[in-house]
């Protein structure tokens, strides 16, 4: 029975292992064999893999120093960015016929330097060479003369706080600028020394507050003197610095609309007060499209000062004294079309007044060559081509006089009105 037992025990263990070697693919001398294959060919994959690994750490490195390069690129890149300067610029010739005035010959040449220095950082600098020289048509010594001047017309800094001109954001601008309010019949002026202090409130509404001094910081004039007859009517030379004047102005804007595919011009009101030592400004102003290519600008201002100083011999008070009362005056102008691109035509008529002493004098209106202290009233036509994308031709006539005001007097004589009919024609370019 034991043996028996210990038969089929022999029988079962024999059974067992041919299945464990049917299992196992094949005897056990095959067995071995294919273990010996697969460690092998384990092995020639743990080669591969550490070759290929390695050259994964290799193109790593070369991606690491290809983004490190990349990097130091864009920094140098952004740093020569910073700092340097985009330059713009203008002239104007053109030649000046007046009634019962010396024809002029008119130049003039702007230039302008931008530089973004980072953070919001940015400085603007530029100058104006002007020429005139006027012939002696009027003139009862029969010579004409020539005045050459240099003017610093910017120098400054500032400072954006978020980007200007969306809600909330504002910016500080410090030196000399040009002044600028409403649509410049008070003042259009550069070279002005001004804190500047800007505020977008929203993006369509922004309130502008400035405190400076008025424009006379010629870098040099050749023509640095004036000529004034004295109470015995002998005339006599006078020279030296031109004064200054206090100039400050709190100006408020609101944006109906921006110009687009349908609009040629933005659409905007707004209102100022300012002053400039002594006369005191409030002013409304406006621009809106109408219909089509038409649309119109207009401005009102109003001089509140009284106190009318007699001039004195550095250029500062009124030629004409007598009346110590406020005075006003306003622009109106209607344009067709928008001389921009080549080939594009722009016809501008424009009503003019201001009473006499509206303007100590003409320096600082952007209408200077119609309105001075004489006052003015009257009309006139601007037609313009765009010769070029940067070239602008120009043909401009105004009918017009001065403005008396029996109440104010010079020499004890009430002054008259005096024709003042101009015609000028000029080239612009943009660059």
């Amino acid at each position: 029975m034991k043996k028996m037992m210990s038969k089929h025990k022999m029988l079962a263990c024999l059974v067992a292992a041919g299945l464990a070697v049917n299992l196992a693919g094949g005897s056990p001398v095959e067995a071995k064999k294919s273990d010996d294959a697969s460690a092998a060919t384990l092995e020639q994959q743990m080669t591969e893999l550490q070759a290929r690994m390695a050259e994964l750490e290799e193109q790593l490195k070369a991606v690491k120093a290809s983004e490190k390069a990349t990097k130091e690129q864009l920094k140098k890149s952004s740093k020569g960015k910073n700092g340097k300067v985009v330059w713009s610029g203008s002239t104007k010739s053109g030649l000046e016929v007046e009634t019962n005035k010396n024809n002029k010959l008119k130049s003039e040449f702007r230039l302008y330097g931008d530089a973004d220095m980072g953070d919001g950082w940015a400085t603007n600098f530029g100058i104006k060479i002007k020429s005139t020289t006027e012939d002696a048509h009027d003139n009862k010594y029969g010579y004409g003369y020539e005045k050459n001047k240099i003017l610093l017309n910017a120098a400054n800094v500032s400072k954006q706080f978020g980007k200007f001109g969306d809600a909330n954001t504002g910016k500080i601008t410090i030196g000399t600028m040009k002044a600028k309010v409403g649509e410049g019949l008070w003042i259009s002026k550069g070279g002005t020394n001004q804190f500047l202090g800007e505020y977008n409130i929203t993006k369509n509404d922004i309130f502008r507050a400035s405190y400076g001094y008025d424009a006379h910081d010629y870098l040099g004039n050749e023509y640095d003197f004036e000529y004034e007859l004295d109470k015995d009517g002998n005339l006599v030379r006078y020279e030296g610095p031109v004064q200054t004047r206090l100039l400050q102005f709190y100006e408020y804007r609101h944006t109906f609309a921006n110009k687009g595919k349908n609009r040629l011009v933005d659409q905007y009101a707004g209102l100022y007060w300012g002053k400039q030592q002594p006369e005191t400004y409030l002013g409304i102003y406006g621009r809106t499209p109408i219909v089509g290519k038409l649309w119109a600008t207009g401005e009102w201002a109003r001089n509140s000062n009284t106190d009318k100083p007699a001039k004195n011999h550095h250029g500062y008070g009124y030629s004409y004294i007598g009346a110590n009362k406020a005075t006003t005056g306003y622009a109106f102008e209607l344009h067709y079309g928008n001389a921009k691109k080549a080939g594009d035509w722009e016809v501008v008529l424009s009503w003019l007044k201001a009473d006499q002493n509206m303007f100590m004098n003409d320096k600082y209106t952007s209408y200077d060559d119609y309105l001075s202290a004489d006052g003015y009233k009257g009309f006139g036509a601007e037609l313009s081509y765009q010769l070029s994308k940067a070239a602008k031709l120009s043909l401009i006539r105004f009918w017009g006089h001065t403005v008396s005001d029996p109440d104010n007097l010079k020499k004890g004589k009430a002054i008259g009105e005096e024709t003042k009919n101009q015609v000028y024609l000029k080239l612009t370019t943009k660059f």
